[in-house]
């Protein structure tokens, strides 16, 4: 009696022990991080990662939930959902059957280089359970600060010319560094606004210079009027604007305020004239030869000197001749002749 009593309970422990493991089997979902980009991410920009979800296209597998759960330093990209659904299987026969979820967040600008954990979780029901499965994973994400920083200040003031030192204070080289002077409001480069500058390596530091001018406002021109009292700020801020490569091969963009008096820059572009607009005072001193009165006088004193040499030819060379042996009798005159002439001088 026991015997057959303690037979029948280790069949139906085994029984219930099987069709437990058989139900647990039959809905087993596998997950895995497939891809990242940029690999590392970098702080302060965007970071694509793609999530593949094995065992989704097993019918016992019921309303799957794949969720994010993104802490310091991610932030999920604003306008997607942190939640995936899948409502029934994915099977298709004779074709790869896996749930791929991407997902974008935005890496924290103060976040330090390292591997960073992003936590998910997924929620699925098996066929006939009432309850649910929550199962949490946790996946790294590598980060490298690649970026490096600059400085930079006003040089040196000569005319419409302004000349800016740059310098990398950065951890990293900047390779194939642009420094460019963007549009803004008030000033303007005059001719090129950009300058290949090369690598710039860490503690190091170039110079770029451009030539700018006043840029009208919105609410007017910048030039001012005789009586008219400014009211621009004693400093001017230009925007400068640096492109460079970092350590990682991404190109990246950093954007940078000079101040300068503006006042003294347009006092010594404009000159003694300080109503004169500074573009104008340029074209003046550099652009001389375009004034069609300079050629014509040019013209005319070419075609006089033309005319009097054919004239006078001979007269100008017997001229020049002379002028030559005279200076050749002065140089052969004897000391003592000399001499002489300067005793009889003192005398007189």
């Amino acid at each position: 009696m026991n015997q057959r009593f303690f037979l029948v309970f280790f069949t139906l422990v085994f029984l219930i022990s099987f069709i437990s493991a058989d139900v647990s089997i039959g809905c087993s979902l596998d997950i895995n991080l497939i891809n990242q980009e940029p690999y590392p991410a970098s702080p302060g920009e965007y970071v694509k990662v793609v999530f593949q979800v094995n065992g989704v296209e097993n019918p016992d597998c019921q309303n799957v939930e794949f969720e994010v759960l993104p802490s310091y330093p991610f932030t999920l990209k604003e306008g997607q959902v942190s939640v995936k659904t899948l409502k029934s299987s994915t099977y298709v026969y004779e074709y790869k059957n896996d749930w791929m979820i991407p997902f974008t967040f935005l890496v924290n600008e103060a976040a330090l280089s390292g591997d960073m954990e992003l936590k998910v979780q997924y929620n699925f029901q098996k066929a006939g359970a009432i309850s649910s499965s929550h199962i949490m994973e946790t996946f790294v994400i590598p980060i490298e600060d690649s970026r490096t920083d600059f400085d930079a200040v006003v040089q040196d003031i000569s005319g419409t010319d302004i000349s800016i030192a740059i310098a990398n204070v950065g951890k990293y080289t900047a390779n194939s560094v642009i420094v460019k002077v963007p549009e803004q409001e008030g000033v303007k480069a005059i001719g090129t606004n950009g300058q290949m500058v090369g690598n710039l390596e860490n503690g190091d530091y170039t110079i770029v210079s451009f030539s700018i001018s006043q840029r009208p406002t919105q609410g007017g021109s910048l030039q001012r009027t005789e009586g008219e009292k400014t009211s621009s700020p004693e400093k001017t801020k230009l925007t400068i604007q640096i492109d460079y490569t970092d350590a990682i091969g991404e190109r990246r963009t950093k954007e940078m305020e000079v101040e300068f008096d503006f006042e003294s820059f347009m006092t010594m572009s404009e000159g003694a004239n300080p109503l004169a607009s500074k573009m104008g005072a340029r074209q003046q001193s550099s652009a001389w030869y375009k004034n069609w009165v300079f050629w014509i006088v040019l013209i005319v004193v070419l075609i006089v000197g033309f005319f009097l040499w054919g004239k006078y030819k001979i007269r100008i060379l017997e001229f020049i001749q002379r002028k030559k042996d005279l200076r050749k009798k002065k140089e052969n005159v004897p000391d003592w002749v000399i001499e002489t002439k300067k005793s009889s001088r003192s005398k007189k």
